[in-house]
């Protein structure tokens, strides 16, 4: 029997009754997937759009997308992922999702799923191997183009490694279109450099979603290199074709270019005060009067220009030169600002770097502060912070996004923050309230469950889970 989850997109979600099912675990922790793109796609959508999902699994993409538009097309070879889909597909009345259940690759034939403990590593057997599966239908985009008529706007391709497969059988279906195409570029820990270079070969562009706005930035060349190589927190990429990255810049959706970008005195003082106008920073406001660093200002007003303006170029100013300055001096409001900046410019590694640094000073003693600074998360920024109690809410801030950026989830794993002292503070959302319980019953296997989870809110949609003690039961199987 599956459990049937509220996501914050506003969809129910059928899911197995286990926290061996990578979906469940972390539909219950965040009640949302954990990829950013999801909420780029959702930006993006319209509801006349058409949407293909390749590799649906249990509908974390397909659910919310045909809740939003005309007709979404989802192809989930595996039988169980397809019956707990199905079941979601009646439970939000999506008569417009039509589930395909077939897997695509190069060719049309019949083949061979490898079938995991957790549907979300499905994959499709190669033609020469000999690992027990479940049989599937396997088709090709060329194929199912000709048959459908489609007319696509969104494509997304998520098929532990068959990516350059698929792309091979739909060349003529990506060339008469020009759909936005989100894949998968991560085969383990290896970038799949072959699919990105079957895209561009095919006239598509490629892009990365930023983490904070609803906006797609061009990859850079080294990014595309296998020696340098991505952010290894990025899992997906976009492609688009010149007309449908047009389209994008034209809706403020996607920036095609960097350009150069250095402040002058007037974006200095902006960088100022932007910080003044938020609410966490009126204990430390004697900061602000203080002599500052010319290039820790510049790397403010750069921020600043990012959030006022959606200057991009800014923001990777910004990035350079905190990253440089807190290379040579780490101190703690530097650490936390450059978490923060770099989060947002999607360079999660650095972020983490930074948060890393900022933990190892917490343990020798570091907690002065002489800049002024911006907290690593913008959950944090109308926080009402008391005067008197500022150090620990300074801490607090920091640890929290250590916690959330070091692992997609804590299924994967935790930052070494201590959950129990952070969990204990009131400026700590639901989610790590979640996550702290869940780490607690999984380790433990069993830990009381705080009346605050017991409570509908919305940032707690399933709480009626918790109180049933469900969540406790399934920890206690695995």
């Amino acid at each position: 029997m599956g459990l049937q989850l509220r996501t914050q997109e506003g969809t129910i979600v059928d899911v197995p009754a286990t926290f061996n099912a990578i979906t469940t675990y972390v539909l219950v922790e965040q009640e949302r997937w954990f990829e950013k793109e999801l909420d780029f796609l959702l930006a993006f959508l319209k509801p006349e759009m058409t949407a293909i999902d390749i590799g649906a699994n249990l509908g974390v993409y397909a659910l919310p997308l045909a809740k939003r538009i005309h007709r979404v097309f989802a192809y989930e070879p595996g039988r169980e992922a397809r019956t707990h889909l199905e079941t979601s597909r009646t439970l939000n009345a999506a008569d417009n999702l039509e589930i395909v259940d077939k897997a695509l690759s190069d060719t049309v034939r019949e083949g061979r799923l490898i079938v995991s403990e957790t549907s979300e590593v499905n994959r499709l057997a190669p033609d020469e191997g000999h690992e027990p599966g479940e049989p599937v239908a396997v088709t090709a985009l060329d194929r199912e183009d000709e048959t459908r008529g489609w007319s696509p706007d969104i494509v997304k391709i998520d098929a532990e490694g068959e990516e350059l497969n698929i792309i091979e059988g739909g060349r003529a279906f990506f060339t008469r279109h020009s759909p936005l195409v989100m894949f998968e570029v991560r085969i383990g820990k290896e970038v799949n450099l072959p699919a990105i270079d079957a895209f561009k070969a095919l006239g598509y562009r490629i892009y990365r979603s930023l983490p904070a706005a609803a906006v797609l930035v061009p990859c850079e060349t080294n990014e595309l290199d296998a020696t340098d190589g991505l952010d290894s927190y990025e899992i997906n990429l976009f492609a688009a074709k010149p007309d449908r990255a047009a389209e994008l810049k034209a809706r403020g959706l996607l920036i095609d270019e960097a350009r150069d970008w250095t402040p002058d005195d007037a974006a200095r003082e902006a960088g100022l005060s932007l910080l003044k106008t938020r609410r966490f920073a009126a204990p430390f406001s004697n900061l602000h009067d203080r002599p500052i660093d010319r290039a820790y200002r510049d790397a403010l007003a750069g921020y600043a220009a990012w959030r006022t303006s959606r200057d991009y170029g800014a923001l990777r100013f910004a990035v350079a030169v905190l990253a440089e300055l807190a290379q040579a001096q780490p101190s703690m409001a530097r650490l936390s600002t450059l978490a923060r900046i770099a989060f947002e410019a999607g360079k999660r590694d650095l972020a983490v770097k930074s948060l890393s640094i900022f933990q190892a000073g917490l343990k020798s003693g570091g907690r002065a502060l002489d800049e002024p600074f911006w907290p690593a998360s913008a959950r944090f920024d109308d926080n009402e912070v008391n005067p008197r109690g500022w150090s620990d809410w300074f801490i607090t801030q920091a640890l929290d996004q250590a916690e959330r950026l070091g692992w997609f989830s804590s299924c994967w794993g935790t930052s070494g923050v201590n959950l129990e002292w952070l969990a204990g503070h009131p400026w700590i959302g639901t989610e790590m309230l979640r996550r702290h319980v869940l780490t607690a019953l999984c380790t433990r296997g069993s830990t009381a469950i705080p009346e605050r989870l017991c409570r509908s809110a919305p940032d707690h949609l399933n709480a009626s889970l918790w109180l049933s003690g469900r969540v406790a039961a399934m920890a206690r199987r695995g």
